[in-house]
């Protein structure tokens, strides 16, 4: 009989590839043909979910929304997440808006001795700076994050002249420079950048979608997820008349992780606590994963009975098993729909003659006449 000849490891090969790149185009940027790009929770789950997991080292992020929708609660936020994962990580915080509130820092868990915040004066600056950063530490976990690219000036901004006219797209222009290099640069050196941004309206457009973002599209281009927030609704103390937190929802409008233009909610207190544990049930019912029954209560797919929101919202925040159960259950709902072919409001089958079959019967006919 004869003897099977042996294949050879694709490991091995990879490796034998690799090492082969690295020798011919390695020259200061090593070739890695192994997919171990580190990514750490954002802490929210419902977030994690949307993003694909969580945020990658390596990516350039892109957070905007109007002015009081939570994009700097958030980023703190996710400084504090990185921090528990990354106890020798360097966080870089860039205040272009010159109003870091650190007490409410500090509240969400934030070590600000290890964090460097620095106010440069210029937008070009702020670019040289994360170069500089990625350069001086490039095998150290990173986060840098941005506050905001709306309030960086450009320097021929600061140069001139208020009153001078021809200034128009000086901000597109030099973000279209910079953002590619900086984007290249974090992800050699498995660094991620966050860059919070503001909301314009464009002139004129009467149809559509006038919001745009201050910087032009390289931002948004250039990003390997961009996040838009909006305020649902504000939540009011017993009393009905303070406002001492924000429902927030995160819609995922470009992603190159995952399936884009998925929706999550997370609530903000101003006493300075993020979490989303109050927020799993609007989801689940959304996708007619919990069914309410009176006298019972909320019903999940295993059986799962809680008998009122606020119960679900204590149950979800305790029980970490319900939590990863509902998590994996709305992965699910929102990444694995189901076969069915929807165009619109009508159901496409297979059975449906093709337009070439038409045309072909149709010439049928009139050959026929």
């Amino acid at each position: 009989m004869a003897r099977k000849k042996e294949l050879p490891s694709v490991s091995g090969d990879l490796k034998k590839l690799e090492e082969v790149l690295n020798k011919e185009f390695g020259d200061g940027d090593p070739v890695s043909l192994v997919d171990n790009i580190p990514v750490f929770s954002t802490g929210l789950s419902l977030l994690d979910i949307i993003i694909g997991g969580g945020l990658r080292l390596g990516s350039f992020v892109h957070i905007w929304g109007d002015s009081g929708n939570g994009k700097t609660v958030l980023a703190l936020h996710l400084v504090s997440a990185f921090q528990r994962q990354y106890e020798d990580g360097l966080v870089i915080f860039i205040d272009s808006e010159h109003a870091l509130p650190r007490d409410l820092g500090r509240k969400m868990g934030i070590n600000f001795s290890k964090v460097a915040v620095v106010t440069p004066t210029t937008m070009e600056k702020c670019f040289d700076l994360m170069l500089r950063v990625i350069d001086k530490y490039p095998d150290k976990p990173k986060l840098i994050v941005w506050d905001s690219l709306a309030a960086a000036v450009p320097k021929e901004f600061m140069e001139s002249d208020v009153n001078e006219k021809d200034r128009l797209g000086i901000i597109a222009r030099v973000t279209s420079k910079a953002i590619p290099k900086v984007r290249n640069a974090a992800m050699s050196a498995h660094i991620c950048i966050v860059t919070l941004n503001q909301v314009r309206t464009k002139i004129g457009v009467m149809f559509g979608n006038p919001d745009t973002a201050p910087g032009g599209k390289a931002a948004k281009f250039y990003s390997d997820l961009s996040i838009r927030l909006r305020v649902k609704d504000k939540i009011l103390s017993t009393r009905g008349k303070d406002v001492i937190g924000l429902h927030v929802q995160a819609e995922v409008d470009k992603s190159r992780w995952c399936p884009p233009y998925r929706k999550a909610c997370f609530t903000i207190w101003f006493h300075g606590e993020v979490n989303d544990h109050e927020d799993f049930l609007e989801v689940l019912k959304t996708y007619d994963l919990a069914v309410y029954r009176k006298g019972k209560g909320y019903i999940l797919p295993n059986g799962t009975t809680v008998p009122s929101k606020e119960e679900f919202g204590r149950r979800i925040k305790e029980d970490d098993d319900l939590r990863q159960y509902c998590c994996e259950i709305i992965r699910k709902a929102m990444f694995e729909p189901d076969d069915t072919i929807v165009v619109g409001a009508d159901e496409v089958s297979d059975d449906e003659p093709s337009t070439a079959e038409e045309i072909a019967e149709l010439l049928e006919e009139v050959s026929d006449a």
